[in-house]
């Protein structure tokens, strides 16, 4: 498969994760032959994937929501700047421990961490797939170790700054 097709099928499987599309929609990616690329199993898998993103997009904001919420609640009383530089302080300080731990993980045993990760999110052997089916073909094990690396990365880099900026501003 060459680097545009590639890119064409990514894209499209990112556009029905992300977008309010149904999974038939990934049937209008056909073979040469004019089948669809997709088995049966790899649209039900996309679907559960798609479902299991909605739901932490969905977390994310309300937690997102909750914390600015409860951030301007501060803000509004009297004498609770040093309140707010603590909790930013401790809750930064916890998510790096943590962060630290999850990407050594990652580095050192990506294949436990994508194991464990699979085993509870998604229904037993309904995420296990042959090297030669498209999902794999698509979004290897290495794509999967460099994104879990990168966002366990982009985290603790963010939680380094929250860290620092509640020490010294």
């Amino acid at each position: 498969m060459d680097a545009d097709t590639r890119n064409r099928l990514a894209i499209n499987a990112i556009k029905f994760l992300v977008g309010n599309l149904d999974v038939s929609y990934l049937n209008n990616d056909i073979d040469v032959y004019g089948d669809p690329i997709y088995s049966n199993r790899e649209l039900s898998h996309m679907q559960d994937v798609k479902s299991v993103i909605s739901r932490v997009l969905r977390l994310w904001k309300i937690s997102g929501a909750m914390l600015i919420a409860a951030l301007l609640w501060l803000c509004i009383r009297p004498n609770t700047s040093a309140i707010i530089r603590q909790a930013v302080t401790n809750g930064s300080g916890v998510v790096i421990v943590m962060l630290i731990g999850l990407l050594a993980y990652i580095i050192i045993n990506f294949d436990g961490f994508f194991t464990t990760f699979h085993q509870m999110v998604f229904e037993s052997g309904t995420w296990m797939f042959s090297y030669t089916d498209m999902l794999i073909r698509l979004f290897p094990p290495r794509f999967w170790s460099d994104v879990a690396t990168y966002i366990a990365a982009t985290s603790l880099f963010e939680g380094l700054l929250l860290w620092w900026g509640a020490r010294y501003i």
